[in-house]
């Protein structure tokens, strides 16, 4: 997978290319980092999605891409900042 992650390297970048221009949601970027298998920069990502108030946050706790992040705390942390978990 080498090369797979270094064409997803490239499409990162060209991801904070385009938000230097335009908003793109940090939703958008932890998604990006889960491509990468960047768990830690998924959570980064998800914190400031919560302080945008990103509404796709809200499917969180069922999108399959986020399936590596279900067993870590930071992932029920955030669901409890949502409101998807008590």
């Amino acid at each position: 997978m080498p090369g797979h992650r270094k064409e997803g390297s490239k499409l990162f970048e060209e991801l904070r290319k385009v938000a230097r221009k335009r908003h793109v949601s940090a939703y958008v970027f932890a998604l990006a980092c889960m491509g990468l298998e960047d768990k830690d920069g998924a959570f980064a990502w998800l914190r400031k999605a919560c302080d945008e108030q990103s509404s796709p946050l809200i499917f969180m706790k069922v999108n399959p891409r986020f399936v590596a992040l279900r067993s870590d705390a930071r992932f029920h942390e955030l669901l409890r900042r949502v409101g998807l978990c008590a």
